[in-house]
């Protein structure tokens, strides 16, 4: 979640009401709280992110947590 929103150049809070959930959620989310599916399709739609970047940035995540 996060390297979409900085690739968006967006701050939390930008990106939090643009998805319609709290700051503090967004934040969580991006500490590793689990994207519930609802979320996932509103960052598709309403930021035109496709699965398949969304699939790579989770893969890319867990390879990092695999490595340490």
């Amino acid at each position: 979640m996060k390297a979409i929103r900085l690739w968006l150049g967006m701050s939390q809070r930008e990106m939090a009401g643009r998805l319609g959930v709290t700051d503090s959620y967004l934040c969580q989310i991006e500490a590793g709280r689990p994207v519930s599916d609802a979320i996932r399709i509103k960052i598709a739609q309403t930021f035109d992110v496709t699965a398949e970047m969304l699939e790579a940035i989770r893969r890319a995540k867990l390879a990092d947590q695999l490595l340490v």
